[in-house]
């Protein structure tokens, strides 16, 4: 058999096989090899399972067969004609057996020797046939010997592995010929492992065919097979095609996986007989499962269509039977979640590839399912959100102004003498400075707690709305009307208990007013003003207190409004006096300060009017800002007149409110004032109740600081029983805490022990903050003596002295005497 390098016309044919080799050559060719698609793959070398069934492709015993035995059978008989027939001629020659004359022998031999030839020249052409057909078919095809050096290989060889047709002359070793096609497109650290892979390969030829990657960007499919004679033979495919289709139907895998995958909606794939091929992501998230598998199997309780369904396999086997369009609810850890369910029906094809007719009524039993999983609790949420919002008040909860307007037209339609409806109106007192204070977080939270210590006070038949702000209001329809008074001391009393709020103790209380339907009016909105109307009876009253409407709540409207007309008319004639109430420390001898007191006399009235009366009116009437300028003025005036005369005090404190200091002139008016009557800033305290509003504290810090350049300092009023924040006491230039009079009074009595441990706890608070303490409201000894041993440096009450007037304190008469304590 010619070399495969050599050409298919080449007159020289080199002939390797050894005779035993031929003689039975048909039975060691070795099985045929065959091929198919791959199964699977990876990396560069991909195998194939070597007992799949496959289709033959090539068969070289088939191919080689019929030459070989031809060829050899005849080189025998022509050999042995050619040799033995004139060796026999001459032995019956010399025998006398037959008389056949040299001649004759020399003719038969040569006759013989022709057919010799003439055969030779036959194999000749045959083999070159063969060559020219292996060289010719596009599979890789090699022979090796025993030593696994080359002995045949065709032009698709030598092209696959990339190399020329010198390189691989017969005779070269198997490892020689892989290295160097490896050099040709592997990285020099990678050729050894590869090399070692290929030749393990090799000497194992067990007949498995293994996929691999050649220089040329080419796969083929090798099947390595070791003769019994040692040969190895090897035959190659070119699937490279298929891998080509293989990795473009990879990549589309992998684009429909991502894209399901990171879908923001859930999918799930069902084939006909119900079975889950597929889940995303989403699906497994939306459902609370921890994984594909987990999903599948799960267990859970899904509803649909007010009915229940055990297990996720049973909700899918449940919606291939439902409409296109389908509900589920799932309680996943608590949460309740509603989905839309979507189906799509994928036809599925039959054994001709034809796709299958599907018709709506039978698509869930011929078709795969693709079910789309879309989550809407948030829709629904948004949809029960909004028509509870429309009913309710957002932060608290309480019902609001809408739902108010409807169930009090409700209520009035059924009430009557016997069976009346009442309406409690609810304003909390002392809520604003909450917000200014501890902050809005705050304030919020105890309109919260507002609201759910009302609801625990009112039966269930009583609603509660919130109206606005920090007013609330009960309706309580027939018959409950009846009890409303009840109800409304109830209430107050759970609001007058105190807050405790992040580490805060709140305290508030609240006014309430009632009016009834029909004994006080039948008209809805007469009786919303009417409950309005008590409510600000017991506000005008200092607040904490219950008003049930009556005429005479109408004509004290009319009072107040009269007052407020009188007050603006007082402060613009100078009618606004003040006294001083002394304030002594340990020795009680002579007084380290004074605080300055409003009075007003009424000029139409001659009465006196109490400034726990007329101050909430200026404060509603926004004349707070006059009557602290006027009492500044009069008292900076009286103060340097008392130290002109010898008569003064070390300390002036004055009572101020955050309204004033927020005026955007105060600073210049107090300058204008201490320089008028030359009173030093250092002997000037301001007084600023500790329940006071804040508008702006960054502009009330800076106001504070620019006043307190002038020597001025600052004092917090009743301390302890409003909404003061450690945060403020370090913002504001404050020097003084003065304890209300409320933690002072009763002392002595045992069962105020805790009132003990509060007031110790303000004079080591003050203490650490260097700030000087001062008790009100002392009326006893035994009070004087226990806040001393407390901690407490200044003292004021009626003990040690009363409010008097300037005349008083310039004659020398500022008095002891006993009372009850006065603002």
């Amino acid at each position: 058999m010619r070399s495969i390098f050599a050409s298919p016309h080449a007159s020289r044919v080199e002939f390797s096989h050894r005779a035993s080799d031929l003689a039975d050559g048909h039975s060691r060719i070795g099985r045929p090899t065959r091929f198919d698609v791959p199964l699977r793959w990876s990396g560069e070398l991909r195998h194939l399972d070597p007992t799949q069934k496959t289709r033959p492709m090539v068969d070289i015993g088939r191919l080689t067969r019929g030459t070989s035995l031809a060829s050899g059978v005849g080189f025998v008989l022509a050999l042995l004609f050619g040799i033995l027939t004139p060796a026999v001629l001459a032995i019956v020659h010399a025998l006398s057996l037959a008389s056949v004359s040299f001649d004759a022998a020399i003719v038969i031999a040569m006759v013989a020797i022709a057919s010799i030839t003439l055969l030779a020249i036959s194999c000749r052409r045959r083999l070159v046939r063969i060559s020219e057909a292996i060289d010719a078919i596009q599979c890789s095809i090699a022979i090796y010997d025993e030593s696994d050096r080359l002995m045949l290989g065709n032009k698709r060889y030598c092209e696959v592995l990339g190399l020329p047709p010198e390189e691989m002359q017969p005779g070269t070793s198997y490892s020689d010929i892989v290295r160097r096609s490896l050099v040709k497109y592997l990285p020099p650290d990678r050729i050894e492992a590869e090399l070692a892979r290929r030749l393990t390969l090799h000497q194992s030829a067990d007949g498995r065919p293994a996929d691999r990657l050649y220089p040329n960007n080419r796969w083929e499919r090798v099947t390595k097979t070791r003769l019994p004679s040692g040969l190895n033979v090897g035959i190659a495919v070119d699937v490279t095609e298929y891998y080509t289709l293989k990795d473009q139907l990879d990549m589309e895998a992998r684009r429909f996986s991502a894209l399901a995958r990171g879908a923001p909606v859930g999918i799930c794939l069902v084939d006909e007989h119900s079975a889950i091929q597929f889940v995303n992501d989403a699906l497994v998230t939306m459902m609370g499962a921890d994984n594909g598998e987990a999903l599948i199997e799960s267990a859970a309780t899904f509803s649909v269509d007010r009915s229940e369904v055990k297990s996720f396999r049973g909700l899918i086997a449940r919606l291939r039977t439902t409409l296109a369009e389908t509900e589920v609810k799932l309680d996943v850890r608590g949460t309740t979640r509603h989905i839309i369910v979507r189906k799509a029906f994928v036809p599925i094809a039959d054994s001709a590839g034809r796709g299958a007719a599907v018709s709506a009524s039978s698509a869930a039993d011929t078709a795969e399912n693709l079910l789309i999983f879309v989550d809407i609790t948030k829709r629904k949420t948004a949809e029960a959100r909004i028509s509870y919002l429309a009913l309710h008040d957002p932060l608290t909860g309480a019902l609001n102004r809408v739902a108010f307007a409807e169930d009090l037209d409700h209520a009035s339609a059924g009430a009557d003498m016997k069976s009346p409806a009442a309406l409690i109106a609810i304003d909390l007192d002392r809520f604003k400075p909450v917000n200014d204070l501890h902050g809005h977080a705050v304030g919020d939270e105890l309109l919260c707690r507002v609201v759910e210590r009302i609801g625990a006070g009112i039966p269930g038949d009583c609603r509660l709305y919130r109206i606005g702000g920090d007013e609330f209001a009960v309706l309580c329809p027939p018959p409950s009307g009846v009890n409303a008074m009840a109800f409304a001391r109830t209430i107050l009393e759970r609001l007058t208990e105190p807050f405790s709020i992040e580490g805060s103790r709140i305290l508030i209380g609240a006014s309430v007013g009632i009016s009834s339907l029909p004994s006080d009016t039948d008209n809805p909105q007469t009786l919303i003003h009417y409950a309005d109307l008590a409510l600000y009876q017991g506000k005008s009253r200092g607040g904490g207190t219950v008003h049930a409407f009556s005429p005479a709540v109408l004509s004290s409207a009319d009072t107040r409004r009269i007052m407020e007309f009188e007050l603006a008319e007082a402060l613009e004639n100078g009618d606004i006096d003040i006294v001083m109430q002394p304030i002594f420390g340990l020795d009680r001898e002579h007084p380290l300060a004074a605080e300055t007191l409003a009075r007003w006399t009424n000029r139409r009235t001659g009465e006196s009017i109490s400034p726990a009366t007329f101050i909430p009116v200026a404060e509603a009437a926004n004349l707070i800002t006059r009557l602290d300028l006027t009492v500044f003025r009069r008292a900076i005036a009286t103060y340097a007149e008392l130290t002109a005369a010898g008569c003064g005090f070390p300390t002036l404190m004055v009572n101020v409110s955050v309204r004033t200091l927020e005026q955007c002139d105060v600073v210049d008016l107090v300058r204008e004032t201490l320089e008028r009557h030359g009173v030093a800033g250092t002997s000037v305290v301001m007084e600023v109740t500790e329940n006071f509003v804040i508008h702006d504290a960054h502009r009330l810090s800076e106001t504070m600081q620019a006043i307190s350049q002038f020597g001025i300092r600052f004092a917090l009023d009743d301390f302890g029983i409003g909404y003061t924040s450690l945060r403020m006491l370090a913002d504001l230039p404050v020097s003084y805490l003065k304890i209300d009079q409320s933690f002072v009074r009763d002392l002595s009595n045992p069962d105020h022990r805790r009132q003990h441990r509060i007031i110790r706890a303000i004079v080591e608070l003050a203490s650490q903050l260097e700030l000087h303490v001062v008790a009100e409201g002392i009326e006893d000894e035994a009070t004087f003596d226990q806040l001393r041993e407390l901690g407490c440096e200044l003292f004021q009450g009626f003990l040690l002295g009363r409010p008097a007037s300037a005349a008083a304190w310039s004659g020398g008469k500022v008095g002891v005497g006993k009372g009850t304590a006065a603002a």
